[in-house]
């Protein structure tokens, strides 16, 4: 699924919709010694702000928002 997003890249750019700049596909983040990936980055350039996208192909958990915090926090 990552993949296909990020060959397909401009489409879904333009889904999103205006402002969004692609940063990365599995960015690694270093935090105190232990490395953690976002899986897409993308940067909004009119509210100046991150946006990070964690792929899962399995049903939703909690413990995923959880995740999804703290790379938004990092």
């Amino acid at each position: 699924m990552e993949d296909a997003l990020t060959r397909n890249n401009t489409k879904f750019l333009l889904e999103l919709g205006r402002g969004f700049a692609f940063v990365g596909q599995q960015v690694r983040l270093e935090i105190n010694g232990n490395e953690f990936f976002i899986d897409l980055l993308f940067y909004h350039l009119k509210l100046r702000c991150y946006v990070v996208i964690k792929l899962k192909v399995t049903e939703f958990k909690p413990k995923y928002l959880g995740q999804l915090g703290f790379y938004v926090t990092a």
